[in-house]
């Protein structure tokens, strides 16, 4: 009877399936697909002080990123739909082993997984770490990625400058660019569009955090061109963390990047996969994160910072990622540092 009921919805979908075109019934199938795997945390599933909390317990965490999977090249495929093949063939993902019933595709899960229980409002505190058996490093290196493409009016790119502002405050502002009593900060940001550029080098940091928040609120809008993602991650894994002042070696040192985007890579985007996986396995791991803004490709989020990472966060739009700015400096002020 069990197989006779799968045959029958078998069948069901495939004489629904000519009602849609090859880009519609692919994208239909990987939104219904992934969001049993997906990892991304909205805020309009959660407010953003749970947001932020999540953010600041995974920052200078050793290889948070490490649970996230690398994006098969077929699902990359799929996702930034640059093949030409009606999904799901090929498959993203390898078939799973079958139930002892013989049906070969595992139970729906929630929507939204538990992320498990709600540590307290600052995940990284003595108390966390020693739940996790994980001390952080004391030094870190922060690199933001902003995406300034053509999609991003004027004052949504003010409102990203003030959130990144608000977090380069949040981030122990006294120890950038010497130590401390606590370890070495160092930022570094990065603009993104059809062309990549350096704005801020990490030996900037040793001018303090007040030269630091006045040359990024000081920042002008270039405004146009496509959306490279994959170029940006590779300029961060090149010209950023692959030379300079960067401590990517030094076993005493996280290294955090933080992609901001409006955006879906339409430039470049095959090799969007392999440069988010180059650039994750660096060193000792680099923890990539990536905040969505607006209505982005959610599979796309989850190429860069791995699949099933839980480091990938969507926003409405720049004004909510100021408030999750000020969210995670709210909470980082009730550490026992006064900041993260």
């Amino acid at each position: 009877m069990k197989i006779w009921l799968i045959l029958a919805v078998c069948v069901a979908f495939a004489s629904a399936t000519p009602l849609l075109n090859d880009d519609d019934l692919r994208d239909h199938v990987v939104e219904n697909l992934s969001r049993q795997r997906r990892s991304l945390l909205k805020s309009s599933s959660y407010s953003l002080s749970r947001l932020a909390s999540e953010y600041l317990g995974n920052i200078g965490k050793a290889n948070a990123g490490s649970a996230g999977r690398v994006a098969g090249s077929s699902f990359a495929d799929a996702c930034l739909n640059e093949d030409h093949y009606p999904w799901p063939r090929p498959r993203p993902y390898p078939l799973p082993r079958p139930f002892p019933t013989g049906f070969p595709y595992p139970l729906p899960k929630p929507r939204f997984p538990p992320i498990g229980p709600h540590p307290g409002p600052y995940l990284s505190s003595a108390v966390s770490r020693i739940r996790r058996g994980v001390e952080k490093p004391p030094n870190r290196d922060f690199v933001f990625v902003l995406d300034t493409s053509g999609s991003i009016p004027n004052a949504a790119f003010e409102k990203a400058k003030e959130g990144i502002a608000i977090l380069v405050d949040s981030f122990c502002p006294h120890q950038l660019g010497h130590d401390g009593n606590g370890g070495t900060k160092q930022i570094s940001l990065v603009l993104f569009s059809d062309i990549v550029e350096t704005a801020i080098d990490f030996s900037e940091s040793e001018q303090g955090a007040g030269y630091l928040k006045d040359k990024i609120l000081g920042l002008t809008h270039r405004r146009g061109g496509s959306t490279a993602t994959a170029a940006a991650l590779r300029h961060v894994r090149l010209n950023v963390l692959g030379k300079g002042k960067s401590r990517l070696n030094d076993n005493d040192t996280s290294t955090d990047v933080t992609v901001i985007t409006d955006g879906r890579c339409n430039r470049g985007c095959s090799t969007l996969a392999r440069e988010a996986d180059d650039l994750r396995k660096m060193g000792h791991g680099v923890n990539v994160f990536a905040l969505g803004i607006g209505n982005v490709r959610e599979c796309e989020l989850e190429i860069i910072t791995g699949r099933g990472s839980k480091l990938a966060f969507g926003l409405n739009d720049f004004q909510e990622f100021d408030g999750f700015a000020n969210a995670v400096k709210e909470i980082a002020s009730k550490n026992e540092k006064k900041c993260a």
